[in-house]
């Protein structure tokens, strides 16, 4: 079986797939996205504000994964199980998993705010230690890129 880091693309195979999407919807007027969460600070200027980029981490923040036997987990990545369905009801196991202090890279840790990127993908971060599209945002992509998040309310301001 592959190990995450192995299945994972490259930065230089998500930017390419990346700029194909960006392509796709010039030329034919539709919609493409990239579900999974990659952090914002791999994307070139002119993808930045693209919805491909505003994606954060939703493990046990938005979503869980519940397995046919009622496990439920953060995410499908993660071994954590943190309780079952069958045992006890969702709002108990939610609470616990709320309780979880996220794994997050260091590089990451005062980058965006924490509501929304979470240094990317977790998984990769325990896998590799680090997440491997992470380089960091610059001040001009980030206040933009921030202003961008408010702005769609993916995220709210800290005023």
């Amino acid at each position: 079986m592959q190990s995450l880091t192995e299945s994972s693309l490259s930065k230089e195979e998500v930017l390419n797939v990346s700029k194909s999407l960006l392509q796709l919807e010039q030329e034919k007027g539709m919609r493409t996205d990239i579900l999974a969460c990659i952090p914002p600070c791999l994307f070139p200027k002119e993808l930045i504000n693209h919805q491909m980029a505003s994606h954060g981490c939703s493990a046990g923040r938005d979503t869980a994964v519940i397995s046919p036997q009622g496990f439920v987990r953060r995410c499908a990545a993660l071994s954590e199980i943190y309780g079952n369905l069958l045992e006890e009801d969702l709002t108990t196991i939610w609470k616990r998993i709320n309780n979880v202090k996220k794994v997050v890279n260091s590089t990451c840790a005062d980058c965006m705010p924490g509501e929304y990127c979470y240094g990317g993908c977790e998984a990769r971060v325990l896998a590799e230690g680090k997440e491997r599209y992470v380089c960091g945002l610059d001040e001009c992509k980030k206040t933009g890129f921030i202003e961008n998040l408010i702005k769609k309310e993916l995220i709210y301001s800290q005023q």
